[in-house]
């Protein structure tokens, strides 16, 4: 909250690809009134696309109340990275003192800060649940297997709810080197 002030007094970051998104969701919001259920395509983006995509409304998996803190947006997504970030500098056995330097590294990177401005959030998110998948990992290889198969399926969970396809696909190829 100190980097970012104005949330506590409601102000928002206005961003535009969130503006945007409201537009592209309006087809399956009023299919969703008049049928009760979510359509699984759209028209409203690209030509067409799959609505999990966007919006899918009546679908509730019990990971998701993990997603969502009590923290304005998008200092929430920020918080994860910081948190996630943090137990993967722990899990290669950083001091708890540079594991906090790397976590304000990782999570402050201009990058980060962009991606958040242009209202990618999906994409902060998956970036944010990362490094949970790595520090199970991790741990899976030091062969504390419990422990690392516990935080890999939580962090893999998050990751694929996350739902940002293109930064699982990098976090899979950060796996496999």
């Amino acid at each position: 909250y100190a980097y970012m002030p104005p949330v506590l007094s409601g102000k928002v970051l206005q961003q535009e690809d969130v503006t945007n998104s409201k537009g592209s969701t309006t087809e399956t919001e009023v299919y969703y009134e008049k049928e009760g259920n979510t359509p699984l395509w759209t028209n409203a983006i690209f030509g067409g696309m799959p609505t999990y995509q966007i919006s899918m409304k009546g679908h509730e998996n019990p990971v998701k109340m993990l997603m969502k803190p009590a923290f304005h947006q998008p200092f929430n997504k920020l918080f994860i990275s910081l948190v996630c970030s943090y137990l993967m500098f722990l899990a290669f056995g950083a001091r708890s003192w540079l594991s906090i330097i790397g976590a304000f590294a990782f999570t402050y990177t201009t990058g980060n800060l962009i991606i958040l401005d242009a209202g990618h959030n999906t994409k902060m998110q998956a970036i944010s649940y990362a490094p949970l998948v790595i520090a199970g990992l991790k741990f899976l290889l030091s062969k504390r297997y419990l422990l690392g198969a516990n935080i890999f399926a939580l962090g893999m969970s998050l990751q694929l709810i996350s739902n940002h396809v293109q930064i699982t696909f990098y976090l899979g190829i950060f796996i496999a080197f």
